[in-house]
C-alpha cells in the first residue's frame, strides 16, 4: 500500500508500508502531533493498531518502531528467535507478561510512564514468551529490536490462541488475568 500520507508536524510526508504501518524519513523528530495522528490512525484501523517505524526500511539492522495500540487489541503471547526486544511506555498502562512454556504465567509487570512511578522499560531476552495486556484506552510504546524484519524469528506457542476463536481467546485472556491479580496481589502484600 506504498504511498506518501502527509502528517503536519515533525515528521512531514511518511510512507505507508501496510494498513496502519509507517516509514518517516531521516531524521526523524517525534512530536505530540505524531502520536496523535497514529491514535487517529490506529482508531481507524480494524486491528485497532499502528506503527512508526524510524528505521530506514525492513532490512535495516537496528528496529526502532513507536507503537499506538487499544485496550481492545488481543496480542498473541510470542518469542523471537534470536534476537531480543526492548520496549519503553510513553504513554498508558500495561502489564507485561512473561509465559512458560506451556502457558503458565512466570511474571507479570505493571507498566506505564516514568512519571507514574510504575516501572517503564522492560528488556526481553530472545527465546522468551511474552505478551502484553493493555489497561488504558491507548498505549504507545516504544520498541527497540534488532533487524532485518523477518517473520519466521517471531514463534507463536501452540498453547496461545491465534485470536480466531473468540470464546478460546477470552478462556485464555480471563485465565492470564487472574494469574496476573495473584502475581500483583501476592508482589504487594
Amino acid at each position: 500500500m506504498s504511498g506518501g500520507v502527509v502528517l503536519r508536524g515533525a515528521l512531514g510526508v511518511l510512507t505507508e508500508e501496510a494498513p496502519g504501518v509507517y516509514y518517516a524519513p531521516e531524521p526523524v523528530v517525534v512530536d505530540a502531533a505524531t502520536i496523535a495522528f497514529l491514535k487517529d490512525r490506529a482508531a481507524a484501523n480494524p486491528r485497532r493498531k499502528s506503527m512508526l517505524c524510524t528505521h530506514p526500511s525492513s532490512a535495516a539492522a537496528q528496529h526502532d518502531i513507536l507503537m499506538v495500540q487499544h485496550r481492545s487489541l488481543y496480542g498473541r503471547p510470542h518469542r523471537h528467535v534470536g534476537r531480543a526486544e526492548s520496549l519503553h511506555v510513553l504513554e498508558g498502562e500495561a502489564i507485561f507478561v512473561v509465559y512458560g512454556p506451556t502457558g503458565t504465567v512466570l511474571d507479570a509487570v505493571r507498566m506505564s510512564t516514568p512519571q507514574s512511578g510504575a516501572p517503564f522499560y522492560y528488556r526481553i531476552p530472545a527465546e522468551t514468551d511474552h505478551g502484553l495486556i493493555i489497561r488504558s484506552e491507548w498505549i504507545v510504546l516504544h520498541e527497540t529490536t534488532l533487524g532485518p524484519f523477518d517473520r519466521k524469528t517471531t514463534c507463536f506457542p501452540a498453547w496461545a490462541p491465534d485470536g480466531n476463536d473468540a470464546d478460546a481467546t477470552a478462556v485464555f485472556i480471563a485465565a492470564t488475568n487472574s494469574a496476573i491479580d495473584a502475581i500483583l496481589t501476592a508482589r504487594h502484600a
